[in-house]
């Protein structure tokens, strides 16, 4: 599936697979994969839907606001203020961490492809 439909939905639309792969294996975290699919020419700007979302560029750089601006940064904020309590949940903060340090990663990956914003 890439977002709501699957790769022969968009391969009968035209889209190439390369960039099909792509979004998949960015989705995935897959860098690896990542990384052989953009020296196969795989671009992260193709848009599925048309609607300036739907592309590889977009997911990453919306992951990348959610956990800077509505996950990481004010739990960080609120653990500095107040220290830490037992209504603090060091998982949670965790698995932002994770979170934000991967699509950070893909974001270089990207980048030095010429794939990013």
């Amino acid at each position: 599936m890439v977002i709501c439909n699957t790769f022969s939905y968009f391969l009968e639309k035209g889209f190439r697979e390369v960039d099909l792969r792509l979004y998949k294996r960015v989705d995935c975290f897959d860098f690896e994969a990542v990384e052989q699919l953009l020296q196969q020419g795989g671009q992260s700007a193709v848009d599925f839907y048309g609607d300036n979302d739907s592309n590889v560029i977009a997911r990453n750089y919306t992951a990348l606001s959610y956990y800077l601006s509505t996950r990481y940064i004010p739990d960080l904020e609120i653990f500095e203020r107040k220290g830490y309590d037992r209504k603090f949940n060091i998982r949670f903060m965790f698995e932002g961490i994770l979170g934000l340090a991967a699509n950070v990663e893909m974001y270089f990956l990207l980048k030095k492809y010429g794939q990013a914003w």
